[in-house]
């Protein structure tokens, strides 16, 4: 499951099968089906240099450029970052958390890499993307790493992240963890045990002074994997909602879950779509409340959500895609749009696709008032692409899929007619049902008659390359910048039916042996893709390499008498923390192993 974040005007991404390689042959196939057949439209032939990031620590994807997912080839808008100096390992299924200015990667399953060593549960990746209006200083992009103190640890996945620019916070609800909290790994069940947390990190200053925050979830608060948390502006500093997610994801347990498992699966994962659960951030307090209307009548998890307010505040109309029932992977994924508006409490279905369309893992981005960018996403297991391909468009005044995109073309959002049914008022908002059926909490219903006074930053319209992104450009004429389309060399249109064969018998083997022994799968194919690649495959050994100019953060207690050698405890009572940065330009990094979620270049 992909890590991503909509910063700016990009969409960055970090771990996931789509990116790493981990079914590199199945992942090619897909690649070639997608490529287009007569070369550059100037007649000229090449191989693309950029894979889609399949092995670059970050990923991003320019929302600068326009395409038609129908006919466009969409590698040329995804670029990979620089691979940091240093050697880095593989995560996946954690969070990306983003203020506009910094990533910080936090959580996930620790992927096993050649090459490289299991990390320690204190160290974080973090790239520097763009210029904080605070430095005025000679300035560039790279990464940093963090540090963190003993009672935080990074041995957690599956969880539910967010990120409020506007409130330069973060939040990982929930997930899984090991026994102890101890490490946990790929496809070895160890991320067997419910971590019952909330993690936050404040973003308000530079990586080294971010504060991090652990509480404990109180016991009405039900943990689960695989859910969704939204920011919702209403209140002082805004409301998190959580919305579905599973007991046991079905996803980290390679040989299936027991009957035991799915049976409590099923008895309780409809719940988590119909009481849902709501914190306050101001008052650090947590509430459950109940839905009505078209609840979605099954478990959901591995879905994508996005949030469009009515212009005039009186709806918040949460949407959310896709997703299958965290049963079993083999089930067929959904294609659906369910809209939960708040503060009713009502929900609507909207849209009801095809079953051959459908995704799961996959990530949502409103990059416009009346656009939902759909990325990544798997059908089934992971040998089958998605129908239509990674990137898709919905568009949320009309309720359809559209195909093309423009960085200049949109339009504001109107609250859709099937929700105006239900709760009043028009495409502008002015509804007139703003409760639900019963508060289950007064001060609930007091949050939602708090207007959200801070300014919200928009970063649309997107300005072509050819303008300064602190310059829009109104209107500017986009025709110039449709990417060239790659086609499929005749070297390559040659070696088809040998890779067909390759993939058909992966394959055979990857059916056979898939619940047992998948990092030999795993393994096996990255090999057979360097291979026929041309490259060498011997794993890079030397993992000490440090950059010109390395930032390392270290996290120290501040103001609160702690235990640094007592281990981590999800009972243990909230810490807050702050940090402090040691740059050493010559220095080699003597901490913890550093982290990514991307496996290094071979």
């Amino acid at each position: 499951m992909i890590e991503a974040s909509l910063t700016r005007d990009k969409v960055y991404f970090a771990g996931g099968s789509k990116w790493d390689l981990k079914y590199d042959v199945l992942v090619l196939l897909c690649a070639i089906m997608l490529m287009q057949s007569s070369g550059y439209s100037d007649g000229t032939y090449g191989v693309p240099e950029n894979d889609a990031g399949l092995s670059g620590t970050i990923v991003e994807f320019s929302l600068r450029e326009p395409y038609n997912t129908d006919v466009t080839n969409l590698s040329a808008l995804f670029t990979k970052i620089p691979d940091p100096a240093y050697h880095t390992v593989a995560f996946e299924s954690g969070t990306m958390f983003t203020n506009d200015d910094d990533l910080v990667l936090y959580g996930g399953l620790h992927r096993p890499t050649e090459g490289a060593t299991t990390p320690g549960p204190h160290g974080l990746l973090g790239y520097r993307a763009f210029q904080e209006s605070t430095v005025k200083d000679a300035w560039e992009p790279g990464f940093f790493h963090i540090t963190l103190d003993d009672s935080l640890t990074r041995f957690v996945t599956n969880g539910a992240g967010a990120s409020v620019p506007s409130e330069d916070l973060g939040f990982y609800f929930g997930g899984r963890r090991g026994e102890n909290w101890g490490p946990i790994m790929l496809d070895d069940e160890s991320a067997n045990f419910t971590a019952n947390t909330l993690i936050s990190v404040n973003m308000t200053q530079q990586a080294e002074y971010h504060q991090w925050v652990n509480e404990t979830l109180p016991d009405h608060i039900v943990s689960r994997a695989d859910a969704e948390l939204i920011w919702v502006p209403t209140g002082e500093r805004g409301i998190l909602v959580v919305i579905g997610g599973g007991v046991y994801p079905e996803v980290l347990y390679p040989s299936g879950l027991s009957k035991a498992q799915q049976k409590q699966n099923a008895d309780e994962d409809p719940s988590f779509m119909q009481a849902i659960p709501i914190y306050d951030i101001a008052s650090q307090s947590w509430y459950v409340q109940n839905t009505t209307g078209d609840i979605p009548s099954l478990g959901r998890t591995m879905f994508c959500s996005t949030l469009a307010s009515a212009s005039d505040g009186s709806s918040h109309n949460i949407y959310i895609y896709g997703g299958y029932d965290g049963q079993d992977g083999e089930n067929v994924p959904y294609d659906d749009v369910y809209i939960l508006s708040l503060p009713s409490f009502i929900w609507t279905k909207v849209y009801n696709g095809s079953s051959t369309h459908g995704r799961s893992g996959h990530r949502c981005f409103r990059v416009f008032p009346d656009q939902m960018l759909v990325m990544g996403g798997r059908f089934r297991d992971p040998s089958l692409c998605v129908e239509g391909g990674i990137v898709q468009i919905f568009n949320l005044n009309t309720m359809r899929f559209q195909p093309k995109y423009a960085p200049d073309a949109w339009s504001d959002y109107r609250v859709p007619d099937a929700i105006n049914s239900k709760i009043g008022g028009n495409g502008l908002g002015g509804a007139n049902i703003r409760a639900p059926q019963m508060w289950t909490d007064s001060k609930v219903e007091a949050l939602f008659r708090v207007p959200y006074q801070k300014s919200i930053k928009t970063w649309f319209p997107y300005n072509t390359p050819s303008t300064k992104f602190d310059s829009p450009k109104a209107g500017g004429d986009t025709s110039h910048t449709e990417s060239r389309s790659w086609v499929l060399p005749a070297a390559l249109g040659a070696s088809i039916p040998v890779l067909v064969l390759v993939v058909m018998v992966s394959f055979l083997f990857y059916r056979r042996s898939h619940r047992a022994s998948q990092v030999t799968w795993i393994s096996w194919g990255r090999r057979v893709l360097q291979m026929i690649r041309g490259r060498d495959v011997t794993p890079e050994m030397d993992g000490t390499k440090v950059g010109k100019n390395p930032i390392r953060v270290r996290v120290v207690n501040s103001g609160v008498e702690l235990d640094t050698k007592r281990p981590f405890e999800a009972e243990g009572p909230d810490r807050q923390l702050s940090s402090s940065i040691t740059t050493t330009p010559t220095e080699m990094y003597s901490g913890d192993t550093l982290v990514s979620p991307i496996t290094p270049k071979s």
